[in-house]
């Protein structure tokens, strides 16, 4: 019987790495109350759901995105 290997594009990235709300909320400087606080008030950062599951996730990328929309430039 073969192996089945998902398709590259389903593959995650390395910047699209899935992050539990302990590991996302250091990076971008929130407690974890306040990331579960942002979400029930349908604030950013963007988060994913887990199908089937209460789980919640949020992408490195996402995160990143997070935090480049907060940069002031002095320019």
């Amino acid at each position: 019987m073969p192996k089945i290997v998902p398709a590259p594009s389903s593959l995650p990235d390395s910047h699209d790495k899935l992050l539990t709300e302990k590991e996302a909320a250091p990076i971008i400087g929130l407690s974890v109350r306040t990331l579960q606080q942002r979400r029930y008030l349908a604030l950013p950062p963007r988060f994913v759901r887990l199908p089937r599951t209460r789980s919640i996730r949020y992408r490195l990328s996402d995160l990143r995105s997070y935090v480049e929309q907060g940069v002031v430039d002095f320019d």
